[in-house]
């Protein structure tokens, strides 16, 4: 059986880039919206996707 790459080297596609995706989507909501708690959740739900979407990419990584 073939060992798997490291994390780093595997091949996450298109989830790979809805992760880079969100992550810029929560900076942004981070630097443009107001300093309030509805914004904060909204940016820490992103990044929570962000960092969801990234996992499943590694596990569906064919490397």
């Amino acid at each position: 059986m073939r060992e798997r790459a490291p994390w780093y080297r595997r091949r996450v596609g298109s989830l790979g880039r809805v992760s880079v995706g969100l992550v810029v989507v929560a900076a942004l909501v981070g630097f443009a919206a107001p300093r309030e708690g509805a914004w904060r959740a909204l940016q820490a739900v992103l990044v929570i996707a962000a960092a969801a979407a990234y996992l499943v990419a590694l596990v569906r990584s064919p490397d």
